[in-house]
């Protein structure tokens, strides 16, 4: 079986507000890489896919 330690490089976590979002992104060991407050808004979105995009994973489940 596969741990999704070996799929993943890291796990994002967002806490939703009405107006902005506080965002960490972590590797798999929960530490944090890059935290970061984005608006609730199309810029916001933006900017957040561009944080995730360095972390997109790349690697393949071999089961």
């Amino acid at each position: 079986m596969t741990m999704l330690a070996e799929v993943i490089d890291a796990v994002i976590g967002i806490d939703t507000h009405r107006d902005s979002h506080e965002v960490e992104i972590a590797d798999v060991a929960g530490r944090p890489i890059r935290a970061m407050r984005i608006g609730n808004d199309s810029v916001g979105f933006t900017q957040l896919l561009a944080a995730a995009e360095p972390h997109e994973v790349t690697r393949q489940c071999r089961n």
